[in-house]
């Protein structure tokens, strides 16, 4: 792997079988072959993941042709994420259109508040004031600022991803597909890997994992 293509390696709770040396399929191969990018911005995304179409969906605004790469049949599971305001504005800094359809078909509004319940026990009530149409102009700064802010909604992780992959359908410059990149045929300007925690490309690079945060326990599942 040459030295200039930059890796970013993002962590996420579940974890994605994905490698990059693996067969893709055969019509991948007559893409490369049949496609001209010596002057075209390139990226591929491994992993479909929530965060790895997000970074797919910023990087085709950006002007890149995106290949994204997913391996898995099915969803193994499904979560509810609590949503911040902040997550809203987030997808509006990409676009507007695209955060005011996740309002409509994926979230539900939280109207009473939210309670965190830490794991020795511990409860924090918040206030706030309700699902706001996504402002690009509000994003939080700092990563503690985001954490601060209120859940305002609850959005299933399922229905999230094939939301997201709706919209990257979209894109004339976005490709997805199931199975594994080749190397080889093009060398991309930028790889983004969202694989999970156990990230078959980042232990096959031997890359050490840099904790993000400190360990804490953590509870997930979906209310009926």
């Amino acid at each position: 792997m040459r030295k200039n293509i930059i890796i970013y390696f993002i962590t996420l709770l579940t974890a994605f079988n994905l490698s990059l040396n693996l067969e893709a399929d055969a019509n991948l191969h007559s893409r490369f072959q049949s496609t001209n990018r010596l002057k075209e911005k390139y990226a591929v995304v491994s992993g479909q993941s929530i965060i790895g179409m997000l970074a797919a969906a910023v990087l085709a605004k950006s002007g890149y042709q995106v290949d994204c790469f997913e391996i898995r049949d099915e969803y193994t599971r499904n979560i509810q994420w609590a949503a911040r305001q902040s997550l809203v504005n987030e997808l509006a800094s990409i676009d507007e259109k695209l955060a005011d359809s996740f309002i409509k078909e994926v979230v539900k509004p939280i109207y009473k508040g939210s309670t965190h319940v830490y794991a020795d026990g511990y409860r924090r009530n918040k206030s706030h004031d309700g699902l706001e149409r996504g402002d690009p102009s509000r994003l939080p700064s700092t990563c503690d600022e985001m954490m601060a802010m209120s859940s305002v909604a609850i959005a299933e992780a399922k229905v999230f991803e094939t939301f997201l992959k709706k919209y990257l359908q979209s894109f004339p410059n976005v490709h997805l597909y199931k199975g594994y990149f080749i190397e080889g045929h093009q060398i991309p300007d930028l790889i983004v890997i969202a694989e999970g925690f156990n990230s078959k490309s980042r232990n096959a690079l031997n890359i050490p994992l840099i904790p993000a945060a400190e360990d804490k326990l953590q509870i997930a599942g979906t209310l009926g």
